[in-house]
């Protein structure tokens, strides 16, 4: 089964995700902060990484660009920072973030995006 990691410490935007992708026909996981979140990518190679941007122990930045710079990580791997918050496509390009994707969001809306953006 594919599976989409999601690391952010708000137990809330988990579940929702959680709820959302496994609807979608992924497997679901938390990580609470960026070294936890990291560690399990190294283990697995997901679909998709949701990495919130107000990540504990490691920032989402740093996480993002900690991943992008792992050799047996794939280089299209989607990593999509959570956010409400509008950023710079720049920065996002600096660290490595495929894009952003929305912290309150619908359901549809993640479909949608899992149809576009979901590596396979």
């Amino acid at each position: 089964m594919e599976s989409a990691v999601v690391g952010t410490d708000d137990l809330h935007i988990f579940k929702t995700l959680s709820a959302e992708t496994e609807a979608l026909g992924y497997e679901a996981v938390w990580k609470p902060n960026g070294l936890d979140l990291i560690e399990e990518i190294g283990h697995r190679c997901p679909g998709v990484v949701f990495i919130d941007a107000s990540m504990p122990v490691i920032g989402a930045y740093a996480c993002c660009r900690e991943l992008r710079r792992d050799p047996t990580l794939p280089p299209i791997l989607p990593i999509f920072l959570l956010t409400d918050d509008e950023t710079s496509p720049h920065i996002l390009l600096r660290f490595g973030f495929s894009g952003t994707f929305p912290k309150r969001h619908g359901f549809r809306d993640l479909r949608e995006f899992f149809a576009h953006n979901v590596w396979k």
